[in-house]
């Protein structure tokens, strides 16, 4: 199996571009080398149908030398990993050097081609990085950075499954945050130790579990429920990418999530331990609590009015528009809550 992940595109607005620079200056200061481009966040490699095709029915033998390296990386049994091609590695960068300020050391970074592998080994040394030769060299999108919704996107988007199922099968829990993501606490001691839950999400713009959650940062744990469970979101996309239409790998997520908890999948005996928690914004902020502020909307003049219906999820509602009784809207400085109390992760996206 050869595997890829997904991309983001960054785009930063005037009014949060100063406090954006600011966090990422913090988290790169004194680090010689270590440069911040926050433009776009993506990781390339062949076709999900390519990647699926040779499976891997151990992935401890299959990857005998990666489990090695992820099973000496892992802290009681758990790694913290990200998947970055070359034409990222100052995303990369900065995501390693402000993970390693918190003091944690299992870490695993999984290289998408051969340039970002042979930067990694130089960076960071053998012992955190593995690559699973997911990239043909010779593709037009290896080792390049490609922009959100474009044809060469599309040719590799939504498959961080296929990053994250092999490391599940191996027995290993696994923290996976994509490279647009800033440390500034010990993750471990907020939420993760409990063992309350075998799936954590990131909240976006709801709190309800399958509502659109974000796939950008999560947290597995390895059982044989959350083998099965990589397996359906894994077939999904396969279904999904042989579909015409854009589609991203976090769709097919909340698609499987909503099937489990309110849909057709609500009393299916293989999911009935699954417990998905959705992670406080207030300590795990995406760009939509970070950059923006949720506020009440404003009650139209004549009442409610006519057009289209209203949307039933969060989801469905645009930043800057009214939508559910709210909207959100930008802001220009940080939130007092979290100067108050600094969160353990800003993940930079949602910014337009």
């Amino acid at each position: 199996m050869r595997f890829t992940v997904c991309a983001f595109a960054l785009a930063c607005l005037c009014c949060v571009a100063k406090a954006r620079l600011a966090l990422e200056s913090r988290a790169t200061r004194n680090t010689e080398d270590f440069l911040v481009s926050p433009v776009i966040d993506t990781h390339l490699g062949r076709s999900i149908l390519q990647a699926s095709a040779s499976g891997a029915s151990d992935a401890k033998t299959k990857y005998k030398w990666q489990y090695d390296i992820l099973r000496k990386a892992s802290v009681n049994n758990r790694v913290i990993v990200c998947g970055a091609n070359y034409g990222f590695r100052s995303w990369l960068q900065q995501w390693y050097v402000s993970l390693k300020r918190t003091g944690l050391s299992e870490i695993v970074i999984i290289a998408l081609d051969k340039q970002v592998y042979d930067w990694a080994l130089e960076k960071v040394g053998q012992d955190h990085v593995v690559h699973f030769d997911m990239i043909d060299e010779s593709d037009d999108v290896a080792g390049d950075a490609h922009r959100w919704r474009t044809k060469s996107y599309m040719k590799v988007v939504s498959q961080r499954a296929m990053i994250l199922k092999p490391i599940v099968e191996m027995g290993i829990d696994v923290l996976y945050a994509d490279t647009d993501i800033t440390w500034y606490k010990n993750p471990w001691e907020h939420v993760f130790g409990s063992g309350e839950c075998n799936f954590y999400v990131q909240q976006e713009k709801s709190e309800v579990v399958g509502d659109y959650n974000c796939s950008g940062f999560l947290f597995i744990r390895a059982s044989a429920l959350m083998r099965l469970f990589m397996q359906v979101w894994e077939d999904k996309i396969i279904e999904r990418v042989k579909k015409p239409g854009f589609f991203t790998d976090q769709e097919e997520m909340n698609i499987l999530l909503e099937e489990i908890y309110r849909g057709n999948r609500k009393n299916s005996p293989d999911f009935k331990a699954l417990k998905t928690c959705v992670l406080p914004p207030e300590k795990f902020p995406t760009g939509v609590q970070y950059y923006f502020k949720k506020v009440a909307a404003k009650a139209p003049k004549g009442g409610k009015g006519k057009g289209k219906p209203e949307p039933k999820l969060s989801s469905d509602c645009k930043l800057g528009k009214d939508c559910l009784g709210h909207t959100y809207v930008p802001v220009s400085k940080t939130e007092p809550k979290f100067v108050k109390t600094p969160p353990v992760i800003i993940h930079h996206n949602y910014i337009k």
